[in-house]
């Protein structure tokens, strides 16, 4: 599905973990935004930065993160839909 939206590239190291960049594919999202880079180490995301073409970035860094947590099918439906197009 990220691939429909974004240009991915992935970047890892054993020492760094990981950082995948996602490039918006449509013009539109390109005349806002210039990139989101998420970061992490295995399976755990622990960082999001979120470049406009702006100059506005944003960092959110995630804490406490539970990587075993299951959704049930009703959740995963109404929090990790896709918007339309």
């Amino acid at each position: 599905a990220l691939r429909r939206l974004y240009d991915m590239r992935l970047e890892s190291s054993a020492e760094a973990g990981w950082e995948l960049v996602l490039t918006p594919r449509s013009e539109r999202m390109r005349q806002v935004l210039r990139e989101v880079r998420l970061a992490g180490r295995g399976i755990v995301v622990e960082r999001m930065h979120v470049s406009e073409v702006s100059g506005d970035e944003t960092i959110t860094t995630f804490s406490n993160v539970d990587a075993s947590r299951r959704f049930s099918e009703s959740e995963r439906s109404r929090l990790f839909r896709l918007p339309a197009p």
